[in-house]
């Protein structure tokens, strides 16, 4: 769950006018969202914007549910609708920045988050700068920009220096380092000291380089705790696979497969 989805629902209500059942709407669309129920959150947003078109939240969470249903076009125009509800939010272009992710539109995305991280710099909000210049980060290296990535995160650094004790900007750093140098990935994983053993994507990352290396035993060590946590998730499943095949583990690639 995103931050957007975190939003406090009540402080976009205006009590004023005693409407009790928008007030019951958005605690049903909440529940429906919550147990991802999207077409059902989807049909009850719908109905509060249209009650009381000036909550902006509504207008986020619509945005949200559209971009889960695969109705990109529409969430756009949720978002852009919530930008209009109040110009000084920072939400809409996240949300509109996330559809454009989930598109695979990774050239617009980065834009998108650039100017998302520009909009939460100018106000006090940390955690939504952070997010939108680690997905900012991301956006370009998925369009292979590794060198753009890093100067992302170096400048998310500058900015929190604190962001270096978190995992996430570990291993979107250790992403950006592999397309550069492989090998420099996993001393970066290991001496920062935030991939710890329970990180699931931490430890896909230092797997996943391992498997070019020289020491696919030692990949196969990172990524247990991995696969004990997510025994269910494939792109785990096949990495320990390819890992075992380089070592010509033949049973173990079969149970696997």
């Amino acid at each position: 769950m995103s931050w957007i989805d975190r939003l406090p629902m009540a402080r976009h209500l205006d009590r004023r006018d005693g409407n009790d059942n928008v007030d019951r709407l958005v605690v049903q669309a909440s529940t429906a969202q919550q147990r991802q129920d999207w077409a059902a959150a989807h049909a009850l947003w719908q109905e509060v914007t249209r009650r009381q078109p000036g909550l902006i939240n509504a207008w986020l969470q619509l945005g949200n549910m559209l971009n889960e249903l695969g109705q990109h076009d529409a969430a756009i125009a949720a978002f852009r609708t919530a930008a209009m509800v109040d110009p000084d939010a920072v939400e809409p272009d996240a949300g509109i920045a996330g559809v454009l992710e989930r598109m695979g539109r990774w050239e617009q995305a980065l834009e998108a988050w650039q100017k998302t991280a520009l909009a939460a710099s100018c106000r006090p909000a940390p955690e939504k700068l952070a997010h939108a210049l680690l997905h900012a980060a991301m956006s370009a290296i998925r369009i292979n920009r590794p060198d753009r990535a890093e100067d992302t995160l170096l400048l998310l650094k500058r900015l929190q220096p604190q962001i270096v004790n978190e995992a996430r900007f570990t291993v979107m750093h250790a992403q950006a380092v592999r397309m550069r140098d492989p090998s420099a990935a996993v001393p970066l994983l290991r001496t920062l000291g935030t991939a710890t053993p329970d990180d699931p994507a931490a430890a896909f990352e230092v797997a996943s380089v391992l498997l070019d290396g020289d020491d696919q035993a030692a990949g196969l060590v990172a990524l247990q705790p991995a696969l004990r946590q997510r025994p269910d998730e494939l792109s785990f499943l096949w990495l320990a696979a390819d890992l075992n095949e380089r070592l010509a583990r033949w049973g173990e690639v079969l149970a696997l497969c």
